[in-house]
């Protein structure tokens, strides 16, 4: 594990590093979208709009939290 980090450290730039991570990131996202789809398909339900009505909501009383707290 060590050597691996000294590897990374050595071999690759800030930048590439930074772009080696967004490009992993896209495809995890990539990857978890196909994932729900499936389970969508298998399952016959609206799993992928159930996580965007969550997630919003999520957000939304979050946003609302920070809005009182600031007032």
């Amino acid at each position: 594990m060590i050597l691996a980090f000294q590897v990374d450290t050595v071999l690759f730039s800030a930048i590439s590093l930074i772009l080696t991570h967004m490009v992993g990131y896209y495809i995890t996202l990539i990857e978890f979208k196909s994932n729900i789809e499936n389970i969508s398909k298998i399952t016959n339900t609206k799993l992928g709009a159930a996580l965007k009505d969550e997630i919003a909501e999520l957000l939304n009383t979050k946003f609302k939290k920070s809005d009182n707290e600031n007032s």
